[in-house]
């Protein structure tokens, strides 16, 4: 199925790291969708990767989105080869978090939910990117520094969409 929108970037160009976040956010957002559990190759390949108590922290802060996002987010299917607008953002967030700069994760959590719940989301992604610094998986710098408006593509249809 085509999106509706121009991707601007593609996964294959991601670094390890960013590929380690997408994945984990579509594969939240898989499990999510089918109404399934997170499925025993994901929590391996978070173990495998180092990355202790992130999926926890990934799961928390999806189901605050899921349950009080804004608007209709872009989180693409596993096999997707473009970069869903808000799987951009997400990674902001967590280079946000990882470099210390807290207008940018404010700004991404702020896009996404009510005021009320960023306090969460925040907590839960600042969990998340803990985990992948212990890893030594830090998102590049360069997530910080992209210009353009904050908002994600939006979706083709529901709150979390996957194609």
């Amino acid at each position: 199925m085509a999106h509706p929108h121009q991707d601007t970037e593609q996964v294959a160009d991601l670094t390890e790291p960013e590929l380690f976040v997408v994945w984990a956010a579509r594969s939240w957002v898989t499990a999510f969708k089918s109404r399934r559990a997170i499925c025993p190759t994901v929590r391996m390949g978070f173990r495998l990767a180092g990355v202790d108590g992130g999926l926890q922290a990934v799961d928390r802060l999806f189901g605050v989105m899921a349950a009080s996002t804004r608007r209709d987010l872009d989180f693409r299917c596993v096999n997707c080869p473009g970069l869903g607008g808000d799987e951009a953002l997400l990674l902001r967030c967590i280079a946000g978090l990882q470099y210390g700069d807290d207008v940018t994760t404010q700004s991404v959590l702020g896009d996404w939910l009510p005021q009320p719940e960023i306090a969460a989301a925040r907590l839960h992604a600042h969990d998340f990117a803990t985990a992948l610094t212990a890893a030594s998986m830090l998102i590049p710098m360069r997530r910080l520094r992209t210009v353009g408006p904050l908002a994600g593509a939006g979706s083709v249809e529901g709150r979390c969409s996957i194609h």
